[in-house]
């Protein structure tokens, strides 16, 4: 490998003492670093952050390598940096986007690089998530990006639109004060769409999770009358990979579905970009015993919503019939969503309004 040259190199020459003393104390850590490794960092990722910032402000070279040399160790310990990193979707980023946004890096260092690694950690544990579709579009956006809480913004946002539903309600408020252009292009609507358009759209997404931004930019027709969809699944058997040791049921507990196997219970978070259950605490319903009949279908519940059990659902003055819910063991609704459950799988199906 080459020597390096440039800021990069400047600045640990300078401070040569300080640097090698937190290198030896981190590779004295339970996680030692690799040597070679962290040096090829040094010159294939580090070298380029730091010679973007050195063009736009030459003052703030030197202490963004103070900042980010920290960072950077930490993340080795940690296995998140490097050529073994176990979120290669980390180092893509830091080599792909933290030179492209040099003055955000060089006004807030650690803000800038622990969030863009903290979503890429997330988005990379996430089922379904689509974490190199979020590093393509924040790589798109940050340049148009004037602050660091724009950036901050824009990745939430993108976030959520890349499999993060979790995170819906908080994408929405950031996308109603956001800048126009930056709001457009997270919510993937056109550069001329003009700011009521977005605070309208940002409304009827509010209202159902199973509208794109695309679908809801478009004038509602006023004879059109909602009708139900079975959007997708949630969950799966535990021995596949999934959530549930028995076919689950569900339930609605402080305006969420949760879904129980007997085993444990996840709160149900879905729109039409992802599904996701994640674990909580909660009683779990009874459920019938190994081999036993299947449950008659359920009372109404708080929502309204009831199935027959010829799958035909009726809630909010929709009816719809289901081929493929026939023989439901229960059923829960929040305000925009239906789960069901049947007998013979250890899925939720997932109803919503179009």
């Amino acid at each position: 490998m080459e020597p390096l040259t440039g800021p990069l190199a400047d600045a640990l020459r300078r401070n040569r003492q300080i640097f090698n003393a937190k290198f030896a104390a981190s590779s004295r850590s339970e996680k030692p670093i690799d040597g070679p490794d962290f040096q090829q960092f040094l010159a294939e990722t580090l070298d380029p952050i730091v010679r973007s910032v050195a063009t736009v402000f030459p003052e703030r070279a030197e202490p963004v390598v103070d900042t980010l040399f920290d960072v950077s160790l930490d993340l080795f310990r940690h296995g998140l940096l490097g050529s073994k990193s176990k979120a290669p979707a980390i180092p893509d980023a830091w080599r792909n986007l933290l030179p492209l946004i040099p003055r955000l890096v060089a006004r807030e260092p650690s803000r800038v690089a622990g969030s863009v690694t903290n979503a890429l950690y997330h988005l990379s544990r996430t089922r379904g998530a689509r974490r190199r579709e979020w590093t393509q579009a924040l790589i798109s956006v940050g340049s148009s990006c004037l602050r660091v809480n724009d950036l901050l913004d824009c990745g939430a946002i993108l976030a959520w639109r890349c499999g993060m539903p979790q995170y819906r309600q908080g994408a929405l408020e950031k996308a109603r004060t956001l800048a126009t252009n930056l709001a457009a292009y997270t919510l993937g609507l056109p550069p001329s769409t003009k700011p009521e358009s977005i605070a309208e759209v940002v409304e009827r997404l509010s209202g159902n999770p199973w509208l794109t931004p695309q679908d809801a930019l478009r004038e509602p027709q006023a004879s059109a009358a909602e009708s139900l969809k079975l959007f997708t699944k949630a969950g799966a058997f535990r021995g596949f990979g999934g959530h549930f040791l028995a076919p689950p049921k569900v339930q609605c507990i402080d305006g969420s579905v949760v879904a129980s196997d007997g085993t444990g219970s996840w709160r149900l978070h879905a729109d039409i970009y992802n599904s996701l259950l994640l674990r909580c605490e909660a009683e779990p319903p009874p459920l019938p015993a190994a081999g036993s009949v299947p449950m008659p279908p359920p009372l109404p519940t708080d929502g309204g919503v009831r199935i027959a059990p010829d799958g035909t659902i009726t809630w909010q003055g929709a009816q719809q019939r289901f081929p493929e819910l026939l023989r439901a063991t229960s059923i829960a609704s929040t305000a925009d969503t239906i789960a069901v459950t049947l007998p013979t799988s250890h899925h939720l199906f997932l109803v919503g309004r179009t």
